[in-house]
């Protein structure tokens, strides 16, 4: 219980909610062994009033009783465990949902902010989420990479990279970037130590492309 406590909190949850959800779970296993109690104890006051002369027959009706008993118990508590487990899973889910949503907008949004060309835009932010993490702090969700917030990254340390600038275009370049000095009109010509700069993912994309690396 609880780690789903602390995982409601990571996700943002008032302490209001977390009590509310914490009260929740217990009233849920308490309203499901209160009926054994109370059948425990009818079945001891009705055994203590019997004039039944063979209380050894009773007592072993009462003793099976009781293992039927702590039988439920078991079952109660293995469904307690799947309930538990269940919500952890469900949580988890969409907290890792969360997490890529959150960190590819602020990718999506730094990225054209910066001016990165947009057909190598989707190519270019899977790079950079690979680099990336989700660090929670009060509830909220700060994309880093490293020790600093992403945006940070991004803008201050990233675009003034060799690998940044070839992904942005120069001043008064009209949008095509360094990528091009093309021996047939069209096409798409990259220089060898830019291409190995990318990672598997965008050099194979470059390719798919129709794109040509030269030395």
């Amino acid at each position: 219980m609880e780690k789903i406590l602390e995982m409601l909190k990571a996700l943002g949850a008032k302490d209001e909610q977390i009590e509310d959800a914490k009260l929740e779970l217990e009233t849920y296993v308490d309203q499901q062994v209160v009926g054994l109690k109370k059948k425990n104890v009818e079945l001891i006051k009705k055994l203590k009033q019997s004039d039944n002369p063979e209380v050894e027959l009773k007592l072993e009706e009462l003793e099976s009783q009781m293992k039927d008993l702590l039988k439920e118990r078991e079952k109660l508590a293995r469904e307690k465990e799947k309930v538990e487990r269940e919500l952890t899973e469900k949580l988890t889910k969409e907290e890792q949902e969360l997490n890529a949503y959150v960190l590819e907008n602020s990718l999506m949004q730094s990225l054209a902010k910066i001016g990165v060309r947009k057909e190598v835009l989707p190519v270019v932010a899977t790079a950079l989420k690979a680099k990336a993490t989700i660090k929670v702090d009060n509830g909220s969700r700060i994309p880093v990479i490293g020790d600093k917030p992403l945006t940070e990254y991004i803008e201050k340390d990233w675009a003034q990279s060799d690998e940044g600038k070839f992904f942005i275009p120069a001043a008064g370049a009209g949008g095509s970037g360094s990528v091009s000095t093309t021996t047939t009109p069209g096409a798409k010509v990259m220089k060898r130590q830019d291409w190995q700069a990318l990672d598997p993912a965008g050099q194979a994309a470059f390719i798919k492309e129709g794109g040509k690396v030269v030395d």
